[in-house]
């Protein structure tokens, strides 16, 4: 079967900045068939990134988030509800924002998405904070369909154990 359109891949992350995960993310989009896959990108900020001019050339579309604060729970939840009844183009949402996954992926599946969530640590940092996202990101191991993590010890971080 001939595709006349590349496969919509929406990856999510707070910026597109040099990091860790934005830094695996240009790799693959650099590398991969463009033809055939495109990736597209949400981020959390509005603040122009690095990345932003090397994705618009290969094609990739930049869409802006709010930047969750908790007090905008349902604007943020009514973001991504909007977001994906105007674009019906994607089929699959890969998630690297771990601290809003399970309300975004909760959503994509409701539009009957492709889910995918992405640990690449092993810790959400310390004091107050990291115990708010680690309650918020608890759920992600029910919601997603597929998981992935860079070593067994960070996917059983975000995760949990397989269970036999």
């Amino acid at each position: 079967m001939k595709r006349d359109k590349p496969i919509r891949i929406l990856q999510v992350l707070g910026a597109l900045n040099i990091g860790g995960a934005e830094n695996l993310v240009m790799n693959w989009y650099r590398n991969i068939d463009r033809t055939k896959v495109q990736f597209d990108f949400v981020v959390h900020t509005a603040v122009p990134s690095f990345y932003d001019d090397e994705i618009k050339k290969y094609g990739g579309h930049i869409f802006c988030a709010p930047r969750f604060n908790g007090l905008n729970l349902f604007s943020y939840f009514k973001f991504w509800v909007n977001f994906f009844k105007e674009h019906s183009e994607y089929k699959i949402i890969h998630g690297h924002v771990r601290s809003t996954a399970a309300i975004y992926l909760l959503i994509a599946n409701h539009f009957k998405l492709i889910t995918i969530s992405h640990s690449h640590s092993t810790s959400s940092g310390k004091g107050f904070s990291a115990i708010v996202k680690s309650g918020l990101q608890l759920p992600i191991r029910w919601i997603a369909n597929f998981y992935f993590a860079p070593s067994l010890e960070a996917g059983r971080w975000l995760f949990g154990k397989k269970k036999s």
